[in-house]
């Protein structure tokens, strides 16, 4: 879902700096999820065939959409957990992302970490991320990140915690 705390203002602001200093990279930003209206009341995304509103995304058709991006990034101010990196991260999809809140502890190191409320760090990242070499170290990284997830483990550590 397209919320407020996803921080959707500053992500379009730092692709369109992106965006006006490689106007020739044909990068788009895609901005998948149920909106809620909310999200659009302190900005306004103009017409912009380079930006797209799919709405809705399917779980059967998720990992696709990971998986054509370039990136994933999820600057979000505060997530309980931020199950849509671990998708990322199974999918092989370089992530930008938080910070702050728990997206650092789900990332580690297999991430470019941004401060979410500087549009201009997260136009950085942009640029970093499609640097073949970033790219390649982000993926050897996540390779091995994604390991530590699983529901079995989650399972299990929930079964311990109800038991104690």
């Amino acid at each position: 879902t397209l919320e407020p705390r996803k921080n959707i203002s500053r992500l379009v602001e730092g692709y369109k700096l992106f965006a006006k200093k490689h106007p020739r990279a044909g990068i788009k930003l895609v901005l998948a999820g149920k909106t809620n209206t909310s999200v659009f009341s302190n900005f306004r995304i103009d017409k912009d065939e380079n930006i797209i509103l799919p709405g809705f995304i399917d779980d059967k058709d998720k990992p696709l959409l990971y998986e054509m991006a370039e990136a994933f990034v999820y600057p979000s101010l505060f997530e309980g957990f931020g199950l849509p990196l671990l998708e990322a991260l199974k999918c092989g999809t370089p992530i930008i992302t938080s910070d702050r809140s728990s997206m650092p502890e789900v990332v580690g190191d297999a991430a470019l970490l941004v401060n979410p409320e500087n549009s201009t760090a997260i136009a950085g990242a942009l640029e970093k991320i499609l640097q073949h070499d970033v790219r390649s170290a982000l993926r050897r990284k996540m390779a091995e990140r994604i390991k530590l997830f699983s529901w079995k483990k989650t399972a299990k550590q929930t079964l311990e915690v109800l038991n104690s």
